[in-house]
C-alpha cells in the first residue's frame, strides 16, 4: 500500500470513530448505549490496526467491545430486576418504583401531627 491510500483509510476510519462517538454519546438508553459503545469499541480497534498498532487494538477489542458493554447491561438488568419474567423485579425484593402501602408518605401532611414551621424564603436566605 502506498502513503495516499492509508491516509484515506486513517480517514476514513476516523470518520467512522466520530460517528460512532457522537451517535454513542446522544443515545439515552443505556441498553441501546451499550450496543452502540461496543461499535465505538469495534471501530477504534479497526483504527489501532490500521496505525499498526496491533497490541493495543487488541486491548481495546477485549475491553472496550466486550467487557465494557457486557458491565453495562449487566448493571442495567440488576437495577432494572430483569431477572423476572416480563422485566418485574423479583419477588421478594421491594420495587422502588411503588411506594410501600404500610408506610406513610413522608411528602405528604399528616392531619393528626403538627407540622414543623417552615422558614420564609427571606429567612432562608438569610442564613
Amino acid at each position: 500500500m502506498n502513503a495516499n491510500t492509508i491516509d484515506i483509510l486513517v480517514a476514513v476510519v476516523l470518520l467512522a470513530v466520530v460517528v460512532a462517538a457522537t451517535v454513542a454519546a446522544l443515545t439515552r438508553d443505556p441498553v441501546r448505549q451499550a450496543a452502540v459503545l461496543a461499535m465505538l469499541g469495534l471501530t477504534l480497534a479497526l483504527l489501532f490496526t490500521v496505525l499498526q498498532a496491533p497490541d493495543v487494538a487488541l486491548s481495546q477489542l477485549g475491553v472496550g467491545t466486550a467487557v465494557t458493554p457486557l458491565l453495562i447491561l449487566l448493571t442495567v438488568r440488576k437495577i432494572r430486576g430483569a431477572g423476572s419474567p416480563g422485566g418485574q423485579p423479583n419477588p421478594g425484593q421491594p420495587n422502588p418504583e411503588q411506594p410501600d402501602p404500610e408506610q406513610p408518605d413522608p411528602d405528604r401532611p399528616q392531619p393528626d401531627r403538627p407540622q414543623p414551621e417552615r422558614p420564609s424564603r427571606r429567612e432562608r436566605r438569610s442564613r
